[in-house]
This record gives C-alpha cells, structure tokens and sequence, in this order.
C-alpha cells in the first residue's frame, strides 16, 4: 500500500495493531470488572462512563503518536542531520504539547477520567514491546493463507 508514494512502515502497522488488541482487552476487562461490580468508580476516581471515555482516548491518541512517530522519522532521514535533529525534536514537542492540551481539556471540561487515560497510554508502550510477538504472528498467518 501507498499512501503519498510512500510505504506503510510494517513496524508502524504491527504496533497500531497491537494498540488495538490491547484496546479490546482493556474495553472487556473494565467491563467484565463493571459486571462483578468491582468498585472502579472508587479506585479511578471517577464514574464508570469517564474511565471508559478515558481509556479510550488514551487507545486512541497512542494510535496518533505511533503514526506520527513513523512519519517523523520516515521524513527526518530524507533530511541531512542538522535538519533531522530540529524536525525530530519540533515532532516531539507537538506530541507532547498535543497531550498536555489533552490532559488539560479532560480535567477542566470533564470529560473522560484522566488516569483511566494513562492506562489507555500504555498500549503505545506495551505494543512497541510486543511488536516481536506481533510480527511473528502476522508472518505465520501470512504463510498459512
């Protein structure tokens, strides 16, 4: 596939796919703990509705920064090294700034639970070291069809 004439990054693809599960799991997880009525709202400080809308953000702005991370650096080696060192750096202030802007809508707004969204967060750490495990799956699944 060709998005702007460039590849799709196969790693970039295996992490957000690893993202997922770890999005689905989490998703049946604190519902199965909803239904035998552990009390989430009291160790999240928050009401059910707010930890899942959390997570979910969470899930999702991991699913951002991994395919931002990979165009970042996919455009940083087409750069010379002082022109890479200032892009990498810029891409990695707006992430950050992006979640900070997150951060500070779900605590003012109320909207979502913010540690809820931590959870949500570590997916994009969990699937990088994964990322392994995933590549030998999708390899096998390759080969069987």
């Amino acid at each position: 596939m060709l998005i702007r004439n460039r590849k799709i990054n196969p790693t970039m693809v295996e992490i957000v796919i690893g993202i997922v599960l770890y999005g689905i799991l989490g998703i049946l997880l604190l519902t199965v703990l909803y239904l035998l009525e552990v009390p989430l709202e009291e160790f999240f400080n928050g009401t059910i509705a707010d930890i899942f809308i959390g997570f979910i953000v969470g899930i999702i702005y991991s699913i951002v920064v991994i395919i931002h991370m990979a165009k970042t650096v996919e455009t940083a080696l087409e750069m010379g090294q002082h022109g890479a060192l200032k892009h990498t750096r810029i891409s990695y202030l707006i992430r950050i700034g992006l979640l900070l802007v997150l951060f500070v809508v779900m605590l003012f707004v109320e909207v979502g639970n913010v540690f809820s969204m931590l959870f949500g967060l570590l997916s994009l750490k969990l699937s990088a070291y994964a990322q392994p495990i995933t590549h030998k799956v999708k390899e096998k699944l390759k080969k069987g069809r």
